[in-house]
């Protein structure tokens, strides 16, 4: 909060864990070098420097937009929670930052994910989004989690490259055609809401289901 421009540097050279409900600046927190998990919920004034987290493993903002962003700022951050964006979210700077494994962009109004196809990602979060085409995704051959839910997508082809796919949310979806499950072994999936038409897709359903069950 407003209190952590007060907090002495050498305490804040310490710190590994931090949750502020609302920064004033994004440069106080300069001399956090060390951090690890940094949640920053509300950031009033975009950053006029740049702002390095050499040690920064998960971030989780609702305005990143307010962050002076480059490919060096956030050199080993694993995990980005940016979800419920209260801004503009730029996937062209999302993606050049490389190390990113884990995504969340759940409700960001998004409609255009080609950014994606130049990371290496195997947790996504894209739930109530406005995106049709999810055929970016198709290179992420290591994705563990997906969930694409509440999106306008007709076409889930797109994983069948996915072989370490356990868990695939696709609720609330205009999804017709999954014959794609048939190929993947061991494979949780999330479809209760979708427009299923044909008879074979909804056996297909029950057999999952039932299979889920045991």
């Amino acid at each position: 909060e407003e209190s952590i421009s007060l907090v002495p540097k050498e305490t804040k050279e310490r710190l590994t864990y931090l949750f502020v409900n609302h920064l004033t600046r994004p440069e106080d927190l300069k001399d956090c070098v060390n951090l690890r998990y940094l949640e920053a919920d509300h950031i009033e004034n975009k950053a006029e420097t740049e702002v390095v987290f050499p040690n920064l493993e998960y971030l989780k903002t609702k305005r990143f937009d307010k962050l002076c962003l480059s490919a060096d700022q956030f050199p080993k951050l694993k995990r980005l929670d940016i979800g419920n964006q209260q801004g503009v979210v730029d996937l062209q700077k999302v993606s050049q930052i490389k190390s990113i494994r884990e995504l969340s962009l759940q409700g960001n109004s998004l409609f255009d994910i080609s950014e994606l196809e130049k990371m290496y990602l195997t947790v996504l979060e894209l739930s109530n989004n406005m995106i049709e085409d999810m055929s970016p995704l198709a290179s992420h051959k290591d994705m563990k989690y997906l969930s694409i839910s509440s999106n306008p997508v007709t076409d889930i082809s797109f994983i069948q490259e996915m072989k370490e796919l356990e868990l695939f949310q696709f609720d609330d979806t205009w999804v017709e055609d999954l014959s794609v499950l048939k190929e993947m072994k061991g494979i949780k999936v999330g479809i209760s809401k979708n427009l299923l038409k044909t008879e074979k897709d909804k056996e297909l359903v029950s057999h999952i289901e039932r299979v889920l069950e045991r």
